[in-house]
């Protein structure tokens, strides 16, 4: 079945690699990978239209419905006082705190939205690197170990090891994400290796590089790997670890709680203080101004809790599943990649 996505043609296809795992595989009518989705100019219109199903705007409702009442509490009061009393009760309040403050507002607020997107940005570098050095890894397994009158036992040896290495991206993901899925690993790996790997409390990433370096060990010992070949690939698993801990230490750490809230108590009471200002100015449309502002404000916050965590999944309004980066996709990619690399690749060069 056909569907288009973004003028390229797509279908889906279930793939049964040789390794034995199935995976669902898109396959573009151009042959090439699905480009991530940019917006333009000339989506302004979709993008205002979706205002309703906004993710953003449904985080912060509560902050909305606040600000709601608060602006029609001081409204009523004043519109009450002056029909009534014949003067506002509504102090008058001038404008210039408001207006002092609100340059270092601005600047927690901008502050807080780029330190999320750096560490959402260096995310998005790491996994590109990982999947780089896994692939870089395959190619090396591929031209140094296949072939060439290798005996049954290196051979099986090296496709244990390319199976670890497939697995990789699969248990950084559930890791980062402190979930289990152990579909993947069941399609591919022993029963012995799965044993180890689901124990209680395992980091599965660290499991699986020390069975990759026993299985370099076997290589080693059936004299299919020299040992400063084994080094170097080593050096390259130790890399990949390096990352996965860079990783951790973003999923792990957050800004700092303190200017989380100094932010968020700062910014409910300039908001809140606000109506106060406007209502002898703007009257009864101090209401809309308010809940308008309250968005805006608000919303920049909210970005900045959505992209801190780079390697989480939010539930949309519509029950779907939403990642900030879209680390599924990504781990199929790479498996689709290694399955490619391994047809395409030619069998090692024989030494005389």
């Amino acid at each position: 079945a056909g569907a288009s996505g973004r003028g390229v043609t797509v279908r889906e296809r279930r793939v049964l690699t040789r390794s034995g795992f199935q995976i669902a595989d898109p396959v573009y009518a151009y042959g090439a990978t699905e480009s991530a989705m940019r917006y333009g100019s000339s989506a302004w219109i979709e993008q205002i239209g979706s205002l309703r199903q906004s993710e953003v705007l449904r985080a912060i409702k509560n902050q909305l419905v606040a600000c709601l009442v608060v602006s029609s509490v001081v409204v009523g009061i004043d519109l009450l006082s002056l029909n009534y009393a014949g003067r506002s009760f509504i102090p008058m309040i001038p404008s210039e705190p408001h207006s002092l403050v609100t340059s270092a507002l601005g600047l927690l607020l901008v502050f807080r939205t780029n330190a999320a997107y750096d560490r959402f940005w260096e995310a998005t570098t790491l996994w590109w690197e990982i999947a780089g050095n896994i692939r870089a890894l395959v190619m090396w397994v591929e031209s140094h170990l296949r072939g060439c009158g290798r005996s049954r036992a290196a051979e099986e040896a090296t496709d244990v090891l390319e199976r670890y290495v497939v697995l990789l991206p699969f248990a950084f993901k559930d890791h980062l994400r402190r979930v289990v899925n152990d579909e993947p690993f069941r399609s591919l790996l022993r029963e012995e290796d799965c044993r180890k790997l689901f124990e209680p409390g395992q980091n599965r990433p660290l499991c699986l590089m020390a069975m990759m370096t026993r299985a370099f060990d076997r290589l080693v010992n059936e004299g299919a790997v020299k040992p400063a070949e084994k080094a170097k690939a080593v050096e390259m698993c130790e890399g990949i670890v390096q990352m996965l801990s860079s990783c951790e230490r973003i999923n792990c750490t957050t800004v700092p709680p303190d200017y989380t809230k100094h932010t968020t108590r700062f910014l409910t009471m300039w908001l809140f203080s606000l109506p106060l200002v406007l209502v002898h100015d703007i009257g009864i449309a101090t209401i809309p101004v308010e809940v308008l502002i309250g968005w805006a404000l608000f919303g920049i916050q909210q970005l900045g809790f959505e992209i801190e965590n780079p390697f989480g999944v939010s539930t949309r309004a519509d029950g779907e599943t939403q990642e900030q980066i879209p680390l599924e996709s990504l781990c199929r990619e790479i498996l689709l990649d290694v399955e490619c690399l391994r047809k395409d690749l030619p069998d090692c060069t024989c030494e005389s």
